[in-house]
């Protein structure tokens, strides 16, 4: 087609093959897009576009009556609370006048939220959305890297991953507002599925020491998920689920702490619900736990190991002190720690956001309840 014989049904076309999409974070919460447009032709004159990411508009691309060669648009500043309810986050073109809708090729895009989206291979993803050392800088970055991978693979425990590092983006949030809260009931919706499955491939002998970290991982997350949910009981299901792994720690004896967290909080879920016989049971196996995670382990790798079994540690003193305060402790124990009236319950002691959901209210009544249940005068 020669230039006169230009159409206003190309221009989404033309356009975004002269356009470069640059995106950026610096961990604040907002994705900020800017765009350019290059070799520009007259014709565009007075055209209107919209630029998406996934289904959330991102930019505005105008063009006056007399242009430039050079064209550029933004920032944009976009919430990560929008971005992250997108399945996808692919970058797109639409003429606003003709409504055609024109893919921007993804070499034409750049920036670290971009990179994170576009992650498709399993190694990739464990380097730069999963690794300590080695992932992006920025959690809204990691945020767009593992809601894009979910939505990729069909490996039941790099789903569990995903969803892992996305409750992490807010469970240790100082305040958590009405989209987190709504995000979080998303993520507790998924991990139901997601963990079922995983229970079912556990039963493989023996299972892999990652679907042994990832199911205890997702489950201890979702079970905060459903605290915040005001939802003790889901909580109380997925908790025993990490709880439930203690066997398998020398599969995985990355999976320590939360298996002993995930035994404590099981136990005081279920002594609310009635279920003494099991709050007995999972608290006991909160105490006794630790003792398979410190063989489970190598004391000698590195100081995050130290650092684990004195957080677990911690966890079972309370699961002692809860079973002396709810009279449940066994007096022919002599292993048990001593317990005197001055040692008393208290959830925050535990590695764990638990204590800080508690204090913000989530579940209030089912902390208020336990606090009613406590003998503070029993000593063993």
């Amino acid at each position: 087609m020669a230039d006169d014989d230009f159409v206003i049904d190309d221009a989404a076309a033309f356009l975004a093959d002269q356009l470069s999409v640059t995106a950026s974070s610096e961990g604040d919460g907002y994705i900020q897009y800017v765009a350019e447009a290059t070799d520009l032709d007259q014709r565009l004159a007075g055209h209107r576009f919209a630029l998406y990411v996934g289904s959330t508009l991102v930019l505005q691309l105008k063009f006056p009556g007399e242009l430039k060669p050079v064209r550029r648009f933004g920032p944009g500043r976009i919430p990560i609370a929008t971005l992250r309810r997108n399945a996808d986050f692919s970058a797109t073109l639409v003429d606003e006048a003709s409504g055609r809708i024109v893919a921007i090729a993804p070499e034409q895009l750049s920036g670290d939220p971009f990179e994170a989206a576009q992650i498709s291979e399993v190694g990739d993803f464990l380097t730069r959305v999963q690794g300590n050392h080695t992932k992006f800088p920025s959690p809204d970055v990691l945020t767009i890297g593992a809601k894009s991978f979910y939505g990729k693979v069909d490996s039941v425990e790099l789903k569990a991953a995903c969803l892992t590092i996305l409750f992490h983006r807010l469970i240790w949030l100082e305040k958590l507002n009405e989209a987190d809260i709504g995000f979080l009931r998303w993520l507790v919706g998924q991990s139901r599925d997601v963990l079922r499955e995983c229970r079912q491939q556990l039963k493989t002998a023996p299972p892999s020491w990652t679907l042994v970290r990832w199911t205890v991982s997702l489950a201890t997350t979702a079970g905060h998920g459903a605290i915040v949910n005001n939802d003790p009981e889901t909580a109380r299901r997925f908790y025993a689920i990490a709880g439930s792994q203690i066997h398998h720690l020398k599969i995985s004896p990355v999976s320590g702490l939360n298996v002993i967290n995930g035994c404590f909080f099981s136990g005081l879920l279920a002594a609310v619900s009635g279920d003494m016989d099991m709050a007995k049971k999972q608290l006991r196996n909160a105490v006794t736990g630790l003792r398979n995670m410190v063989e489970a382990q190598d004391l000698l790798a590195n100081i995050w190991v130290t650092g684990d079994i004195l957080d677990a540690g911690r966890t079972s003193r309370q699961a002692v002190i809860a079973l002396v305060r709810l009279g449940l402790a066994d007096p022919a124990n002599k292993n048990d720690p001593m317990v005197s009236a001055a040692h008393q319950l208290d959830i925050k002691a535990a590695k764990s956001p638990v204590g800080k959901l508690a204090q913000a209210g989530f579940c209030k009544e089912v902390w208020e309840k336990l606090e009613t249940m406590l003998d503070r005068e029993a000593i063993r």
